[in-house]
């Protein structure tokens, strides 16, 4: 994965850089880290090398880390970002006074920015509260607060309107402009999900005409593309698309033409216009998938399942979309990224759809032999640790809170909390299931085995673990052969247990006599 990951961003780099560079620029000379004319250079390059210090180094990736979640390539992000932490970390560790260290506290602030995006809450507000403790510049401080206040909108029934405002204009006197016009926008979505057009529209005009005063490019579309979106909520269909159309054809981010694209398709799509938003969401879903536009990728692929199985009945390809939605999830979700928003939805919604459509699907019955890679150089119980705590995730990361999993596990609560404390006390950490963003360790969220429950017809309890263990030990006694011993001491599992476990696993009785010949 790192060495995709690093293929990806070189590959990424140059077109993200050059569309975010001026933003950037604009933004850290305002905050004050370009008061020394020595370091321009290097920021107009973004190359490392002239970098002579790490506190410089920690910088440049931060801004690199903001450009790719700019671009919704949210797998660079994470990746620019640790490079930028681990850089400030070794700057700071150098310094007299290390709680005095305003570039420590804007890489904080920068990462907590993002996986505020993400969704990861904790871990934000965790860097968000350790980049105060860090900034002595005042002007840094007031962004930290203001990040975490203006995080608010849309969460809070009654968020601080009044206090964003305020901070916004002293940002506005202190030639803060690009922070500026962003709360501007930021406050006019915020209307435009409550329904108050005059009020956004206000917001919206504002921003732009900040932004164009500015060239602040990625604003300007940021804010075009939002206005549309009113014309679209209003059925002025026809100002809707001539707008999105020509914004298509001037905005320089990949991320944004993908976000037109997908506007227009709804657009085609509120009028029932149905193969036409299909063309438009298949040109914005293969824009992503070329230039790892991530974030979009999940829920572009659910429209077009959706479209092709709800409007046009088309069951074979709204399979091959699902699908496709649900691999990209998993791979996003074993990347780092949390298990939340539309990358649920696609797991489930492609979980859901086999278990309708293609309940006898060839293959659903036999476990390709990938899946037991992760049980390589483990002991049994360790492998069905890992298993039972998968199969609880698919369950409840399905169903959320309440009892109703329980049913289909087909399990008492006393036996399933039992079972779920066992497995806490071995490391194995479970989210509150009632919160509408969930977070947890990923380490042993295990795709190969969410892939196999997603083709299993029996997920009670007792049906998937005997499933389960027939086929891992099909598994060994083809890779090994059939002998009890050594499978018994490659698993860690005493040879009765190989032994019991293995009757009536096998429809050929000369296969069974084979492995009885063999316990000794």
């Amino acid at each position: 994965m790192k060495n995709k990951t690093n293929t990806l961003i070189k590959a990424a780099a140059p077109n993200v850089e050059s569309n975010h560079r001026h933003d950037f620029l604009q933004f850290i000379s305002q905050i004050g880290f370009l008061e020394n004319d020595n370091i321009k250079p290097l920021f107009l390059n973004f190359d490392q090398e002239m970098a002579d210090n790490d506190g410089l180094k920690a910088i440049m990736f931060a801004g690199k880390g903001k450009m790719y979640s700019l671009e919704g390539n949210f797998i660079a992000a994470i990746h620019s970002f640790d490079i930028a932490l681990d850089y400030s970390t070794k700057y700071n560790q150098i310094l007299d006074d290390p709680y005095s260290d305003d570039i420590f506290a804007y890489v904080k602030c920068e990462t907590g920015l993002f996986y505020q995006k993400i969704n990861e809450t904790d871990k934000a507000n965790q860097l968000f509260r350790n980049s105060t403790l860090y900034a002595k510049n005042r002007r840094l401080r007031e962004i930290i607060d203001y990040y975490q206040i203006i995080s608010q909108l849309g969460i809070e029934s009654n968020p601080k309107i009044d206090i964003i405002e305020n901070l916004l204009v002293s940002f506005n006197k202190k030639g803060l402009t690009i922070i500026y016009s962003l709360g501007l926008f930021r406050l006019g979505a915020y209307y435009l999900k409550k329904g108050d057009f005059e009020k956004t529209k206000s917001y919206f005009d504002e921003s732009l005409k900040l932004a164009s005063e500015n060239g602040y490019k990625y604003v300007i579309s940021l804010v075009q593309h939002a206005i549309c979106n009113i014309y679209i909520l209003k059925k002025q269909y026809g100002l809707a698309l001539q707008n999105l159309l020509e914004l298509f054809n001037n905005t320089e981010s990949h991320y944004l033409r993908s976000l037109v694209l997908e506007t227009i398709a709804a657009a085609h799509y509120f009028q029932k216009d149905y193969p036409l938003a299909i063309d438009y969401c298949t040109r914005a879903l293969n824009n992503s998938l070329h230039h790892n536009i991530i974030s979009q990728i999940p829920g572009q692929c659910l429209f077009l399942g959706k479209c092709y199985h709800d409007n046009l009945k088309e069951m074979h390809k709204a399979k091959y979309f699902f699908k496709l939605g649900y691999d990209q999830s998993i791979s996003q979700v074993e990347a780092g990224l949390s298990l939340t928003g539309k990358r649920l939805k696609a797991i489930h919604t492609y979980t859901d759809f086999l278990h309708t459509y293609y309940p006898d699907e060839p293959g659903s019955a036999t476990a390709p032999d990938y899946l037991f890679e992760f049980t390589h150089g483990k002991p049994w119980q360790e492998i069905m640790y890992i298993f039972q705590y998968n199969l609880i995730l698919h369950h409840r990361l399905k169903l959320g809170a309440g009892d109703e999993f329980l049913k289909i596990l087909k399990l008492g609560k006393p036996t399933y909390y039992t079972t779920q404390n066992n497995l806490t006390k071995k490391g194995f950490l479970f989210p509150d299931f009632r919160q509408k963003n969930l977070q947890f360790p990923r380490t042993h969220l295990n795709e190969s085995l969410q892939i196999y429950f997603s083709n299993l017809k029996d997920l009670s309890w007792e049906g998937a673990i005997k499933n389960f263990e027939g086929e891992l030990l099909k598994y060994y006694f083809s890779k090994y052969g059939y002998k009890v011993k050594t499978i018994s001491n490659v698993l860690n599992l005493s040879v009765a247990s190989v032994y019991n476990k293995t009757k009536g696993l096998f429809k050929d009785d000369r296969q069974y006599l084979r492995i009885s010949e063999n316990y000794e």
